[in-house]
Protein backbone atom coordinates (compact mmCIF):
# COMPACT_ATOMS: atom_id res chain seq x y z
CA UNK A 1 0.00 0.00 0.00
CA UNK A 2 3.29 2.69 0.89
CA UNK A 3 4.31 1.99 -2.79
CA UNK A 4 0.81 2.36 -4.07
CA UNK A 5 0.24 5.97 -2.26
CA UNK A 6 3.92 7.24 -3.42
CA UNK A 7 3.32 6.14 -6.64
CA UNK A 8 0.26 7.92 -6.73
CA UNK A 9 1.74 11.09 -4.85
CA UNK A 10 4.39 11.15 -7.37
CA UNK A 11 1.95 10.95 -10.20
CA UNK A 12 -0.07 14.06 -8.57
CA UNK A 13 3.12 16.31 -8.35
CA UNK A 14 4.00 15.58 -11.35
CA UNK A 15 1.04 16.47 -13.09
CA UNK A 16 0.69 19.45 -11.15
CA UNK A 17 4.33 20.83 -12.30
CA UNK A 18 3.52 19.64 -15.82
CA UNK A 19 0.29 22.02 -15.42
CA UNK A 20 2.12 25.29 -14.76
CA UNK A 21 3.83 25.01 -17.92
CA UNK A 22 0.51 26.04 -19.79
CA UNK A 23 0.14 29.23 -18.13
CA UNK A 24 3.04 31.91 -17.47
CA UNK A 25 1.01 35.18 -15.83
CA UNK A 26 2.26 38.39 -16.82
CA UNK A 27 1.19 39.77 -13.22
CA UNK A 28 0.83 43.35 -13.18
CA UNK A 29 0.75 45.73 -10.00
CA UNK A 30 -0.56 49.60 -10.37
CA UNK A 31 -0.40 50.25 -7.25
CA UNK A 32 3.15 51.19 -6.20
CA UNK A 33 4.23 52.89 -9.69
CA UNK A 34 2.82 53.91 -12.99
CA UNK A 35 3.76 51.23 -15.51
CA UNK A 36 4.75 52.15 -18.80
CA UNK A 37 5.72 50.60 -22.17
CA UNK A 38 7.29 52.09 -25.01
CA UNK A 39 4.86 51.73 -28.21
CA UNK A 40 6.80 52.15 -31.30
CA UNK A 41 9.87 53.39 -33.04
CA UNK A 42 9.06 57.33 -32.58
CA UNK A 43 9.54 56.40 -28.84
CA UNK A 44 5.62 56.86 -27.98
CA UNK A 45 4.28 55.60 -24.62
CA UNK A 46 1.57 53.61 -23.14
CA UNK A 47 1.30 54.90 -19.46
CA UNK A 48 -1.33 53.13 -17.30
CA UNK A 49 -1.25 55.01 -13.72
CA UNK A 50 -4.62 54.87 -12.57
CA UNK A 51 -4.96 51.73 -10.13
CA UNK A 52 -8.68 52.32 -9.99
CA UNK A 53 -9.85 50.97 -13.55
CA UNK A 54 -5.83 50.86 -15.36
CA UNK A 55 -6.94 53.26 -17.95
CA UNK A 56 -4.20 53.24 -20.36
CA UNK A 57 -3.34 56.75 -22.41
CA UNK A 58 -0.24 58.01 -24.13
CA UNK A 59 2.29 60.47 -24.69
CA UNK A 60 5.65 60.96 -26.62
CA UNK A 61 9.27 60.78 -25.66
CA UNK A 62 8.58 64.92 -25.05
CA UNK A 63 6.51 63.37 -22.62
CA UNK A 64 3.21 65.13 -23.87
CA UNK A 65 0.09 63.61 -24.36
CA UNK A 66 -0.67 61.63 -27.48
CA UNK A 67 -3.78 61.20 -29.78
CA UNK A 68 -4.55 58.32 -31.51
CA UNK A 69 -6.83 56.97 -33.67
CA UNK A 70 -8.53 54.80 -31.72
CA UNK A 71 -10.05 54.70 -28.36
CA UNK A 72 -9.29 51.69 -25.45
CA UNK A 73 -11.74 51.61 -22.80
CA UNK A 74 -10.26 50.06 -19.34
CA UNK A 75 -13.27 48.29 -17.28
CA UNK A 76 -13.46 45.13 -15.20
CA UNK A 77 -16.00 42.30 -14.88
CA UNK A 78 -16.78 39.84 -12.68
CA UNK A 79 -15.91 36.15 -14.53
CA UNK A 80 -17.10 32.84 -13.48
CA UNK A 81 -14.25 31.93 -12.23
CA UNK A 82 -15.47 34.19 -9.10
CA UNK A 83 -12.33 36.65 -10.10
CA UNK A 84 -12.74 40.51 -11.58
CA UNK A 85 -11.04 40.30 -14.77
CA UNK A 86 -9.69 43.57 -16.54
CA UNK A 87 -10.63 43.84 -20.06
CA UNK A 88 -10.22 46.51 -22.88
CA UNK A 89 -12.43 47.33 -25.84
CA UNK A 90 -10.45 49.04 -28.58
CA UNK A 91 -12.38 51.36 -31.29
CA UNK A 92 -11.43 52.89 -34.43
CA UNK A 93 -12.24 56.19 -34.05
CA UNK A 94 -14.04 56.94 -37.85
CA UNK A 95 -14.67 53.98 -38.85
CA UNK A 96 -17.01 50.40 -37.66
CA UNK A 97 -18.19 48.03 -40.09
CA UNK A 98 -20.22 45.98 -37.70
CA UNK A 99 -18.03 43.65 -36.74
CA UNK A 100 -16.93 42.59 -33.60
CA UNK A 101 -13.85 40.39 -32.55
CA UNK A 102 -13.48 39.21 -28.86
CA UNK A 103 -9.45 38.04 -28.58
CA UNK A 104 -7.89 35.45 -26.55
CA UNK A 105 -4.28 36.10 -26.43
CA UNK A 106 -1.58 33.54 -25.02
CA UNK A 107 -0.39 31.94 -21.98
CA UNK A 108 2.24 35.00 -21.68
CA UNK A 109 2.00 38.04 -21.65
CA UNK A 110 -1.37 40.20 -20.51
CA UNK A 111 -3.39 43.20 -22.09
CA UNK A 112 -0.83 45.56 -22.26
CA UNK A 113 1.71 43.80 -24.51
CA UNK A 114 -0.34 41.56 -26.72
CA UNK A 115 -2.93 44.04 -27.58
CA UNK A 116 -1.31 45.46 -30.39
CA UNK A 117 -1.58 42.00 -32.57
CA UNK A 118 -5.72 43.28 -33.05
CA UNK A 119 -4.51 47.12 -33.92
CA UNK A 120 -4.49 45.86 -37.65
CA UNK A 121 -7.93 44.40 -37.20
CA UNK A 122 -9.37 47.96 -35.51
CA UNK A 123 -7.52 49.98 -38.18
CA UNK A 124 -10.08 47.90 -40.78
CA UNK A 125 -13.12 49.43 -38.98
CA UNK A 126 -13.36 46.12 -36.17
CA UNK A 127 -14.04 46.66 -32.43
CA UNK A 128 -11.91 44.68 -30.53
CA UNK A 129 -12.98 42.86 -26.84
CA UNK A 130 -10.36 41.57 -24.92
CA UNK A 131 -9.86 40.35 -21.25
CA UNK A 132 -6.90 38.72 -19.33
CA UNK A 133 -7.52 35.66 -17.82
CA UNK A 134 -7.55 35.42 -13.74
CA UNK A 135 -4.03 36.10 -12.86
CA UNK A 136 -2.60 37.85 -15.67
CA UNK A 137 -2.22 41.75 -15.99
CA UNK A 138 -4.50 43.19 -13.59
CA UNK A 139 -6.97 40.79 -13.21
CA UNK A 140 -7.52 39.05 -10.00
CA UNK A 141 -7.30 35.73 -8.99
CA UNK A 142 -5.13 32.63 -9.53
CA UNK A 143 -4.11 31.46 -12.97
CA UNK A 144 -5.11 28.22 -13.54
CA UNK A 145 -6.48 26.16 -16.77
CA UNK A 146 -10.16 25.70 -15.02
CA UNK A 147 -10.06 29.38 -14.94
CA UNK A 148 -9.08 30.20 -17.94
CA UNK A 149 -11.90 28.50 -19.54
CA UNK A 150 -14.27 29.57 -16.69
CA UNK A 151 -12.83 33.20 -17.77
CA UNK A 152 -13.74 32.21 -21.62
CA UNK A 153 -17.05 32.10 -21.68
CA UNK A 154 -17.77 34.62 -19.04
CA UNK A 155 -16.47 37.06 -21.57
CA UNK A 156 -18.16 36.04 -24.38
CA UNK A 157 -21.74 36.09 -22.43
CA UNK A 158 -20.31 39.54 -21.24
CA UNK A 159 -19.43 41.20 -24.38
CA UNK A 160 -21.78 40.14 -26.43
CA UNK A 161 -24.30 41.31 -24.12
CA UNK A 162 -22.64 44.94 -24.80
CA UNK A 163 -23.87 44.75 -28.56
CA UNK A 164 -26.40 42.55 -29.20
CA UNK A 165 -26.55 43.82 -33.19
CA UNK A 166 -23.40 43.36 -33.88
CA UNK A 167 -22.07 40.12 -35.57
CA UNK A 168 -18.89 38.52 -33.21
CA UNK A 169 -15.90 36.50 -33.69
CA UNK A 170 -13.31 35.01 -31.88
CA UNK A 171 -10.04 35.19 -32.64
CA UNK A 172 -7.66 33.42 -30.65
CA UNK A 173 -3.75 32.74 -30.56
CA UNK A 174 -1.53 29.68 -29.14
CA UNK A 175 -3.21 29.16 -25.89
CA UNK A 176 -6.28 31.63 -26.55
CA UNK A 177 -6.63 29.63 -29.75
CA UNK A 178 -6.90 26.29 -27.86
CA UNK A 179 -9.63 27.69 -25.79
CA UNK A 180 -11.52 29.90 -28.73
CA UNK A 181 -13.39 26.09 -30.19
CA UNK A 182 -14.16 25.07 -26.86
CA UNK A 183 -15.70 28.30 -25.48
CA UNK A 184 -17.12 29.03 -29.25
CA UNK A 185 -18.83 25.64 -28.86
CA UNK A 186 -20.07 26.64 -25.55
CA UNK A 187 -21.35 29.72 -27.09
CA UNK A 188 -22.45 29.16 -30.78
CA UNK A 189 -25.77 30.56 -30.56
CA UNK A 190 -23.92 34.22 -29.92
CA UNK A 191 -21.04 34.16 -32.30
CA UNK A 192 -20.46 34.01 -36.30
CA UNK A 193 -16.96 32.18 -36.09
CA UNK A 194 -13.90 31.60 -34.98
CA UNK A 195 -10.33 32.72 -35.98
CA UNK A 196 -7.43 29.88 -34.55
CA UNK A 197 -4.32 30.92 -35.12
CA UNK A 198 -0.57 29.07 -33.85
CA UNK A 199 -2.89 26.53 -31.58
CA UNK A 200 -2.00 23.11 -29.94
CA UNK A 201 -4.84 20.53 -30.77
CA UNK A 202 -4.82 19.09 -26.78
CA UNK A 203 -3.05 19.48 -23.57
CA UNK A 204 -2.03 16.08 -23.69
CA UNK A 205 -0.73 16.57 -27.22
CA UNK A 206 1.26 19.69 -26.99
CA UNK A 207 2.54 18.09 -23.34
CA UNK A 208 3.58 15.04 -25.45
CA UNK A 209 5.37 16.65 -28.19
CA UNK A 210 7.80 17.94 -25.63
CA UNK A 211 8.17 15.40 -22.72
CA UNK A 212 7.01 12.06 -24.64
CA UNK A 213 3.98 9.43 -24.04
CA UNK A 214 4.39 10.10 -20.18
CA UNK A 215 2.94 13.57 -20.54
CA UNK A 216 -0.11 11.90 -21.64
CA UNK A 217 -0.58 9.66 -18.20
CA UNK A 218 0.39 13.60 -16.34
CA UNK A 219 -1.51 15.72 -17.69
CA UNK A 220 -4.87 16.12 -17.24
CA UNK A 221 -6.94 16.63 -20.00
CA UNK A 222 -9.43 19.11 -18.58
CA UNK A 223 -10.66 20.41 -22.41
CA UNK A 224 -9.41 19.88 -25.92
CA UNK A 225 -9.84 21.96 -29.41
CA UNK A 226 -9.45 18.84 -30.94
CA UNK A 227 -12.55 17.61 -29.74
CA UNK A 228 -14.44 20.99 -29.54
CA UNK A 229 -13.83 21.88 -33.61
CA UNK A 230 -15.24 18.86 -34.48
CA UNK A 231 -19.02 19.64 -32.59
CA UNK A 232 -18.51 23.15 -33.87
CA UNK A 233 -20.52 24.09 -37.13
CA UNK A 234 -19.88 27.87 -38.38
CA UNK A 235 -17.19 29.04 -40.29
CA UNK A 236 -13.65 28.58 -39.00
CA UNK A 237 -10.29 29.84 -40.37
CA UNK A 238 -7.23 28.27 -38.91
CA UNK A 239 -3.66 29.95 -39.25
CA UNK A 240 -0.55 28.37 -38.94
CA UNK A 241 3.19 28.90 -39.82
CA UNK A 242 5.47 26.27 -41.05
CA UNK A 243 8.05 28.07 -38.85
CA UNK A 244 6.61 27.89 -35.60
CA UNK A 245 8.82 26.97 -32.85
CA UNK A 246 6.34 26.62 -30.22
CA UNK A 247 3.51 24.52 -31.42
CA UNK A 248 4.43 22.34 -34.32
CA UNK A 249 2.46 23.21 -38.04
CA UNK A 250 1.02 19.54 -38.09
CA UNK A 251 -1.51 20.33 -34.98
CA UNK A 252 -2.84 23.28 -37.18
CA UNK A 253 -3.77 20.68 -40.36
CA UNK A 254 -5.04 18.64 -37.56
CA UNK A 255 -7.58 20.70 -36.53
CA UNK A 256 -8.48 21.86 -39.80
CA UNK A 257 -8.50 18.17 -41.04
CA UNK A 258 -11.38 17.79 -38.16
CA UNK A 259 -13.06 21.19 -38.51
CA UNK A 260 -16.53 21.47 -40.37
CA UNK A 261 -17.02 23.06 -43.52
CA UNK A 262 -16.95 26.06 -44.22
CA UNK A 263 -13.13 26.81 -43.48
CA UNK A 264 -10.26 27.76 -44.60
CA UNK A 265 -6.92 27.32 -43.92
CA UNK A 266 -4.17 30.30 -43.65
CA UNK A 267 -0.38 28.82 -44.49
CA UNK A 268 2.04 31.45 -42.87
CA UNK A 269 6.04 31.40 -43.03
CA UNK A 270 6.55 33.63 -39.94
CA UNK A 271 7.04 33.26 -36.28
CA UNK A 272 4.41 31.91 -33.68
CA UNK A 273 1.28 34.17 -33.90
CA UNK A 274 3.20 36.54 -35.92
CA UNK A 275 0.23 36.54 -38.66
CA UNK A 276 -1.61 40.06 -37.58
CA UNK A 277 1.97 41.50 -37.88
CA UNK A 278 3.09 40.14 -41.11
CA UNK A 279 0.14 39.17 -42.84
CA UNK A 280 -2.96 41.29 -41.93
CA UNK A 281 -4.10 42.21 -44.79
CA UNK A 282 -4.41 38.97 -45.87
CA UNK A 283 -6.56 37.34 -42.73
CA UNK A 284 -8.80 40.23 -43.09
CA UNK A 285 -9.38 39.63 -46.78
CA UNK A 286 -9.89 35.63 -45.78
CA UNK A 287 -12.08 36.70 -42.82
CA UNK A 288 -14.12 38.90 -45.33
CA UNK A 289 -14.77 35.71 -47.33
CA UNK A 290 -15.71 33.10 -44.59
CA UNK A 291 -17.84 35.59 -42.73
CA UNK A 292 -19.06 37.95 -44.78
CA UNK A 293 -18.74 41.62 -45.12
Amino acid sequence: MRIIFYILLLIFTTSCSFNKVFLVPDKLDITHQAFKTVYNKNEDTLVIADATCCQPYFKDKENQPLDYPFTIKSIFFDSKSGNKLNAWIITNDSVYNGRNIIFFHGNAGSLVSQHKMMLPFVKAGYKVFMADYSGFGFSKGKATRKNVLLDGNSAIEYFTNLDTAARWIIYGQSLGGHLTPVVALANEQLIDGIVVEGAFTSHQDIGANSAGFIARILIAEKYSAKKAIQQFKKPVLIIHSTQDEIIPYRMGEQLFEVANQPKQFYQVDKCHVCGPIYFSENILQKMDVLFGK
